[in-house]
């Protein structure tokens, strides 16, 4: 799956596609959880939610999004690279 454009995208419930995520522009919200596709956040791009990524996230350039629902936004492996925030 990519996500482009400058609007939300929120996932809500298991997500049980295969293959890469790539969010290039915009937000990528995750309530639910995504267990088969490894997630890359581009520059421009950000990654928010209470749910569960039990996959490999990369932040390029890209950015966390602050969450205020009370529940955690959990990643498997997280890796940045460059300078992203």
């Amino acid at each position: 799956m990519t996500k482009t454009g400058p609007a939300v995208l929120t996932l809500t419930g298991t997500s049980t596609y295969t293959g890469p995520t790539a969010v290039s522009n915009g937000t990528l919200i995750v309530n639910g959880a995504i267990s088969g596709s490894a997630v890359a956040i581009e520059a421009g791009a950000t990654l928010g939610g209470s749910g569960t990524l039990a996959v490999s996230v990369s932040f390029a350039a890209g950015s966390i999004a602050t969450n205020n629902v009370g529940a955690p936004l959990t990643v498997g492996t997280l890796d940045i690279a460059g300078n992203a925030p």
